[in-house]
């Protein structure tokens, strides 16, 4: 994934908030994320390929 994607993905999951594309008002997510990888990513996070802020996100929702 971009980054440009992964730091929109990481807004979104922050705030709950995201506003459609063509659209002026801004809605509430109520979403869940299921994700399953066998990247390294402390690898990829060295490499810059992926944000570690998204990362550490990603390790601690519940």
């Amino acid at each position: 994934m971009p980054l440009t994607q992964q730091a929109k993905l990481l807004r979104v999951l922050e705030s709950g908030h995201y506003e459609a594309v063509g659209s002026c008002k801004t809605e509430q997510s109520d979403l869940r994320l299921i994700a399953a990888t066998n990247a390294d990513f402390a690898t990829l996070i060295q490499q810059g390929q992926f944000r570690q802020e998204l990362y550490y996100c990603l390790n601690t929702l519940e």
